[in-house]
């Protein structure tokens, strides 16, 4: 639904996915869990020197961005 992440990295028996817009990252957190993975955990935070972004501003504009990582 997000796309490719920009980064997707291997965590002991987790995976770390970080989607990017140009002012907040979405970090996900996915357990392997039959033959898909499982949410464990979705943090969205401000990144820079944006301020005040808030998480449904952050998911918006994540969702809202376009090409490959999911970079604006």
């Amino acid at each position: 639904m997000l796309g490719d992440p920009a980064l997707r990295r291997p965590e002991g028996g987790a995976e770390i996915w970080l989607y990017e817009a140009p002012n907040c990252r979405l970090d996900i957190i996915l357990y392997p869990q039959g033959t898909g993975l499982l949410v464990a955990h979705a943090a969205a935070r401000a990144h820079g020197a944006a301020e005040g972004v808030t998480e449904a501003a952050c998911l918006s504009a994540i969702a809202g961005s376009s090409g490959p990582g999911r970079r604006a």
